[in-house]
């Protein structure tokens, strides 16, 4: 209903996990800027739920023309595939692998770890079915009105497994990179397609595919000439 794609943007699993490769294995001042500009377009488009909203609406000039504070999403979305740049180009180097080894293998056991709690809140998720605490604490907004909420749920419930399988393959890529078992070439094309397919999953629920002449339709004037 209404621009809620517009509202509710996706940057993907794997671009958010090489944005945090970047900030903790890398330093410099670009990756500091990108991250304080990613972060104060997060909180910002919160809007009256934001901390920082109501200063900038009544204290900073032209902020208060800003019709809907959540399109600040795009400036979060923009600067944290700014940051996923640089965790790929750390990724690549094969001196700072060698440097950074233990930590790396500790940031990979992280993602197993929390393929674990996905999966295991997927499960309880799955088998539980209980939508009432969904409607109560995600459902609340006039978006929500008029739609099935037990399909949204298994969407839900999707979501959290997708994002499993997601930590699950990045933390053997990762893996594999650290090991020098896979090239630049073929480690850079794997994670190409996984975001393109992440991003298409996400994105095809809100994309509502009619044919042309649904579309297009031939004026009177035109079908008479």
């Amino acid at each position: 209903k209404g621009n809620f794609w517009e509202l509710s943007l996706y940057v993907g699993i794997l671009p958010l996990l090489l944005a945090g490769v970047a900030l903790a294995f890398q330093r410099n001042k670009y990756i500091l800027i990108s991250f304080l500009l990613a972060l104060f377009g997060l909180v910002y488009s919160f809007g009256s739920y934001s901390v920082i909203f109501p200063f900038f609406y009544q204290v900073v000039p032209f902020f208060d023309s800003f019709r809907a504070p959540a399109r600040f999403l795009f400036v979060y979305v923009f600067f944290v595939a700014i940051l996923a740049g640089f965790g790929l180009q750390f990724l690549q180097q094969k001196d700072m692998l060698h440097k950074e080894k233990k930590w790396i293998k500790r940031t990979i056991l992280f993602l197993l770890g929390a393929t674990l709690v996905l999966l295991f809140c997927c499960s309880l998720l799955l088998f539980s079915r209980d939508v009432s605490l969904y409607e109560k604490y995600i459902l609340r907004n006039s978006f929500a009105i008029g739609i099935d909420h037990k399909s949204l749920y298994l969407y839900l419930v999707k979501d959290v497994l997708l994002a499993a399988i997601l930590f699950f393959i990045a933390s053997v890529l990762f893996f594999l990179r650290i090991q020098q078992k896979m090239s630049v070439p073929l480690f850079n094309i794997c994670l190409l397609l996984i975001i393109f397919g992440d991003l298409f999953l996400y994105a095809n629920h809100f994309i509502a595919t009619k044919h042309p002449q649904e579309v297009f339709r031939e004026p009177e004037v035109i079908t008479v000439i």
